[in-house]
This record gives structure tokens, sequence and C-alpha cells, in this order.
């Protein structure tokens, strides 16, 4: 593209001023029309002066001569000659099985040919394995049951037996509690185990004789009567433990203390309301000693208590929830025998009322309605000398009409 000759800037042929500088451009001479293209045709390359490592070329022109004629197309070959024909290859087919008899790969004998025997199954089947497991599974099963059967049925018979053996035992129950004057850590007088295997318990035996020089009891049906004449007949065991020794004596039932500070009750079979409740007892010990009848015992908490000590004095005490409630408070009466004598003791009652007795003779009355009836016991108090030993005897329990 031309420039000006001033400030050198492109210009276009046909303008007459430089569009840059405004200088008058000399007039361009017509361009030189192209000449025709022959067979042959001759051009100059320019030298490239950046790449001064390659040999310059023998010869500054360059023939470029044209390519061959095209071939006509009644010289081209047949096509059978130019490709040749390749004969049609069948590609392999498998029969489809007819319908329903279709097999999985996996399964022995899915691959075979029609009419084809499958081979036998292997002999480790997993089939065989499957039900090898399941049975053994079943046989450890039943045998588990069968154990279990076996425990539950060996433990209901031990359970039976025990239940049987406390019931025995619990013919004759023996406790311990603190006497309100010294009030002592409670202790146990006998236990089942400590005793001798009980006797069967006697046999109410309704009498119609009326309680002699009783006119309360008159009447009243016989419903708990023991002469400790014989031990295989009587509520009560022989046997020995830390508090005292029990044994029968020439048809009577002792009991032998060996610990202080304690009260010692045996209580018999029944629970009764209204009844007289009445029993010989003789008292060997010191004159603070004392021995008596508990009525209306619901547990070692909730009980009535007669008692009678050695220097010829009675009280009757309740316990509630396991506090001391004074009815009567220690009383001499000359009615009572001291220390070494036999003293036929009797609480009866009747609704609200209690009476007590010594030998036949009332001691005192009084009303209190917190139980009704419950179970009747033995007692022995040995305060703060335990040598003592009481000996029972005709303990006998009538219905109050």
């Amino acid at each position: 593209m031309p420039q000006c000759p001033n400030c050198h800037a492109e210009v276009k042929p046909e303008e007459r001023f430089c569009g840059n500088c405004g200088t008058r451009l000399p007039e361009q001479p017509p361009p030189t029309p192209p000449r025709p293209l022959t067979g042959k045709e001759t051009v100059v390359l320019p030298t490239v002066p950046e790449l001064p490592q390659q040999p310059a070329a023998s010869t500054p022109d360059k023939t470029v001569i044209a390519g061959p004629s095209p071939i006509p197309p009644s010289q081209f070959p047949p096509a059978a000659q130019q490709y040749p024909q390749t004969p049609p290859q069948q590609l392999p087919t498998t029969p489809l099985p007819p319908p329903g008899a279709y097999q999985a790969p996996n399964i022995p004998g899915a691959n075979l040919p029609p009419g084809a025997a499958a081979p036998p199954p292997k002999s480790g089947s997993n089939l065989w394995k499957i039900l090898g497991i399941i049975a053994a599974i079943g046989l450890v099963a039943c045998i588990a049951l069968a154990a279990g059967v076996f425990i539950l049925f060996r433990r209901a018979s031990d359970q039976a037996g025990s239940v049987l053996a406390t019931a025995a035992a619990g013919v004759s129950t023996v406790q311990a509690f603190p006497t309100p004057e010294a009030l002592a850590t409670l202790e146990a007088f006998a236990t089942p185990e400590d005793l001798a295997t009980p006797a069967p318990e006697p046999t109410a035996v309704a009498e119609p004789t009326a309680v002699a020089n009783g006119d309360s009891g008159a009447g009243g049906a016989v419903l708990l009567r023991d002469t400790f004449d014989s031990p295989s007949g009587s509520s009560f065991d022989e046997g020995e433990t830390d508090n005292a020794i029990y044994k029968f004596v020439d048809g009577t039932y002792t009991v032998q203390c060996k610990q202080p500070k304690l009260i010692l009750w045996q209580t018999m079979r029944g629970d009764y309301g209204n009844a007289a409740i009445s029993v010989d007892a003789t008292l060997d010990g010191p004159k603070d000693s004392a021995t008596g009848l508990i009525f209306h015992y619901q547990d070692d908490k909730n009980f009535y208590i007669f008692t009678i000590a050695g220097d010829s004095s009675y009280s009757l005490d309740l316990y509630k929830d396991d506090q001391l409630t004074k009815l009567i408070d220690w009383t001499n009466s000359p009615t009572i025998k001291g220390a070494g004598q036999t003293n036929t003791l009797r609480v009866e009652t009747e609704g609200d009322t209690i009476r007590l007795y010594a030998n036949d003779e009332l001691l005192d009355e009084i009303s209190d309605a917190t139980f009704s009836r419950g179970k009747a016991a033995i007692a022995v108090n040995t305060f703060d000398d335990p040598k003592l030993t009481v000996t029972f005897d005709n303990l006998l329990i009538r219905a109050i009409k």
C-alpha cells in the first residue's frame, strides 16, 4: 500500500492528500494488469534474513510444474478387477431352545444340545449341606428344650418340697423382741432350721366342757389343746439356738434362756378373735424376769402381750408399728404367785374388751380396738439377768360365745 512521503502513513491509491499530515500525494501509476497463467510459471521467492543458518537456494527461481492430466473414464478398469469380490461369510447361529425348555447358564445341562442328557449332580450339593445344617439345628433345639423342661420340672419339685418344709416348720414360729425397759436389740428366738423337725400340729377338738372358773368362756368349744405329753403331738419343737434351749421334760415344755434383755416368743397355729387363751407357767429365775401370753399377733411389730413377773406383778402392753403403748403398767397382785411357783394365766378377748386372769382370778379389764384378732404365742422376758427357765403346761384355747 502506498505511503505518505512526509509522514510515511499508509494511504489509499485513490487519495490525493494524506489523511494524517495533509501533504499532497504524488499521482500513483495505474496498476499493471496480471499476466495470464500458462502451464509453467516462474515464481521469485524472497530471501529470509532471520534464518541465516540455512543455505541459500541454488537459484532464486523455482519452477512449479502442473500435475498430470486426469485419466479419462474410458480407461478406468472394470469394477470386478478394481474391487475383487469376496464370497459372503455365514455367521454362526445357535438354535433357540423350544418354548418352556430354557435353562439358566449356571444350571447343569443349560448349554447342552437338544436331546443330550444332563450330567449327574455333584455329591457335595449345597442342598444337602443346607438340609444337614437344618437337621443339626433342630437336634440342638430339641436337646435344649428337653434340658429346659427337665430343669423347670426339677426346680418346681424343689420349690414344692421347700413349701412343704416351710409349712411344716411354720407350725411353731419363735420370735424375739426388745424389752420396754432395756430397749435391747431385736434378736431371733429360734428358726425352723435351728430347731428339730416339727411334729404334726395338734388338731382342734370341740369339747362342750366350760372353762373352769370363767363365766365368759362357759360352753366355748376347744379350738386348740396341747398338754406337751407327746412331742409328736405338740405345736412346738425341741432344739437350741444362741438365745435359748427348748425341750420337752416330763410332760412339760421348757425354755431355758441364754441372753439378757430379750422377749422371746413362740406362736401357735390358728387365728383367734373372741377366745380365751390359758396356760400354766412356772417361772424359775430372778424376780425381775417375766413370762406371759401374746395375743392378736399380726407380726413382730404389731401385737398385745400380757406378762407376770417373779415379784407378783403384771402388765399389758400394745406394740403397734413397733411403738410401745402401756395399756396397763406394772401392777402388784396378791393373786400372782412368786418365782418357783406355778401360775395359770388366761387372757380373754371379746369384741373390744380384754380381760386378764391369774389363777382363775380377774386381775384387770380394759377396752382397746387396735387389733380384733390374730395369732397367739407363749412368751418369756429375761430383762437384765438371762438365768431364767420357764416351764409351760396345759395350753388351751376356747371360743367365747
